[in-house]
């Protein structure tokens, strides 16, 4: 045996199958999803399997204050949505004039006054 090569023992990876991972009901995936977004307003029984796109999705609340508009989303989504599809665009807008506001700001500043 070699220096640079290991035992076998040490280099096996522990079985895993793919059972293990999968949920075996509806409510257990919807579970799981909770779990791994705390944060986000799942509506309960709101999970559904897309057949074209192949993924399973989920309806949100926006957690815009005093907004109860519903969205669907994909669960692979779920990190980056928070809001409905109204709010997601006002904060968009609002990010955008903000980003050009600070660079008009930066130019006056640069440019020399004479």
């Amino acid at each position: 045996m070699s220096k640079t090569s290991k035992p076998a023992a040490a280099t096996a990876k522990p079985a895993t199958t793919k059972k293990e991972k999968v949920a075996a009901t509806p409510e257990e995936k919807m579970a799981q999803i909770k779990a791994k977004y705390p944060t986000q307003n799942i509506a309960p029984g709101s999970l559904k399997f897309d057949e074209k796109k192949q993924k399973y999705s989920v309806e949100i609340t926006c957690q815009h204050s005093g907004c109860k508009e519903k969205r669907r989303v994909f669960t692979s989504d779920l990190f980056q949505v928070k809001l409905c599809v109204a709010h997601t665009k006002e904060a968009r807008r609002k990010k955008r004039k903000n980003k050009r506001n600070a660079m008009k700001d930066a130019l006056k500043a640069a440019t020399p006054k004479a």
